[in-house]
């Protein structure tokens, strides 16, 4: 399984997890990271998510369309 080190700069680290541990298991929104309002989200919810989603994919684009991969002939 992925466990996280650190967020700035993001890290994880690998160990090994007995399947039946994650297997066919969800991980819910945690409701303390959502503000008293309930139309926000807290800060100990940025810090979660943004290393996950900060900066852009560089993608390759053939003649305007994504290129996702490329088959070798």
């Amino acid at each position: 399984g992925f466990r996280r080190i650190s967020n700035n700069p993001y890290r994880v680290g690998i160990a090994p997890l007995d399947v039946r541990e994650c297997a066919n298991k969800a991980k819910y929104f945690p409701k303390e990271w959502i503000t008293p309002e309930g139309n926000n989200v807290t800060i100990d919810a940025l810090n979660y998510f943004l290393p996950l989603i900060q900066g852009e994919p560089k993608i390759d684009y053939l003649n305007g369309i994504p290129v996702h991969f490329r088959l070798d002939q």
